[in-house]
């Protein structure tokens, strides 16, 4: 049954939007970020090496604020090579997904739904307290 209401949800953020107001890159993709949020710089993570399963990476992060929500995207990309699409799921007890056309892996952890997905062969995150926002935020 709750996999049915997920599903529901899913498909109604699909037909459900609002207005972005300005676009932000991370990485080497752009996001969309919905209006009246402001980017807090101090919580900013750039080209900050890191590895995943030996495989050397580097990743890059901004996060966003309006009143009590907040929206985080982060972009790991390897050094050489690609990383394993297996990274969709890291963070587990969420289901299959697909927005915009990326395959991805949509979770709840706490208050806060995150969507990932490897594009490219960069892992991409999408963390925000608002579900429907999600696929808004996705440029494709």
């Amino acid at each position: 049954m709750k996999w049915k209401i997920f599903f529901a949800l899913i498909l109604l953020m699909v037909f459900l939007g609002s207005v972005s107001a300005a676009q932000t890159t991370v990485g080497d993709y752009k996001f969309n970020i919905p209006d009246g949020y402001k980017q807090d710089h101090s919580m900013d993570v750039e080209n900050k090496k890191t590895s995943i399963n030996s495989v050397d990476c580097h990743a890059d992060s901004k996060t966003f604020t309006k009143q009590f929500q907040q929206i985080s995207i982060a972009v790991t990309s390897p050094d050489s090579g690609k990383l394993p699409d297996y990274l969709k799921s890291y963070y587990g007890g969420g289901h299959d997904s697909q927005l915009k056309g990326m395959d991805g892996y949509i979770s709840l952890d706490g208050h806060d739904y995150i969507y990932s997905y490897v594009h490219d062969g960069d892992w991409i995150v999408i963390r925000s307290n608002d579900l429907y926002g999600i696929e808004d935020i996705i440029v494709a």
